[in-house]
């Protein structure tokens, strides 16, 4: 489990690729102004 960085919940990694998919879409459909990456180290 981590927590999200811009939702601000904890998630597992498989939600984490679902919730970047959805707002990759919405970003690309203009829904969202900017796509926010999530980046691990």
């Amino acid at each position: 489990m981590i927590t999200h960085p811009l939702f601000d919940y904890q998630v597992c990694y498989r939600r984490v690729l679902e919730l970047q998919a959805r707002l990759l879409a919405r970003t690309l459909e203009e829904e969202v102004p900017e796509y926010v990456p999530f980046w691990t180290l």
